[in-house]
């Protein structure tokens, strides 16, 4: 087996994006994850294991009603995971499975109220992918996976209220991939 270290710049939907909060679908544009690993491939079996670490920053933005007037929440985190891609190897390029653990850590902004306190909550990544390889150090990357990124129970300040919520999308990701 050979052993390769690699870094991937990806585009993909901000953890945010497309997320559903109490049966609404919420909508906040793109995140910019980057991705750390070891690639290993059997040259017998065409195994392909990829181990990873990713980082994908996150903002997100939300209008809601309180009892009194309109309020504004405005969240920012980051989204930590370690991922595994299991799958096969050819000549041109790979399809694999995605299995990845971590933490998502949220802050919380209300618009004329105190900042509410940092939560960090588990996330879950679980999917399907595929790359072309370009050159021998250069490829692309192109996945789809759900992310759940954890619960969280209402959040009362003042007169002011937040309904739980539970954080998970798809997430398609587009990346550039280059192997040391």
């Amino acid at each position: 087996s050979k052993i390769r270290p690699y870094i991937s710049l990806n585009i993909a939907t901000n953890p945010f994006h497309s997320l559903f909060i109490g049966g609404e679908t919420e909508k906040s544009g793109l995140s910019v994850p980057i991705s750390i690993g070891i690639e290993t491939v059997n040259p017998t079996s065409k195994l392909l294991v990829r181990t990873e670490l990713e980082v994908a920053p996150s903002t997100y933005s939300k209008t809601y009603l309180s009892s009194t007037k309109d309020q504004i929440y405005e969240e920012a985190g980051v989204t930590l995971l370690a991922n595994l891609h299991l799958g096969t190897q050819w000549k041109y390029g790979s399809f694999y499975g995605i299995f990845g653990v971590g933490v998502a850590i949220h802050r919380k902004n209300l618009q004329g109220l105190a900042v509410i306190p940092q939560r960090n909550t588990f996330a879950l990544n679980l999917g399907v992918g595929g790359g072309v390889n370009i050159s021998k150090n250069w490829g692309i990357d192109l996945s789809l996976s759900y992310l759940y990124l954890g619960k969280e129970g209402p959040i009362h300040r003042d007169a002011a209220m937040i309904s739980s919520m539970s954080y998970h999308t798809i997430r398609p990701t587009f990346g550039v991939r280059y192997t040391f």
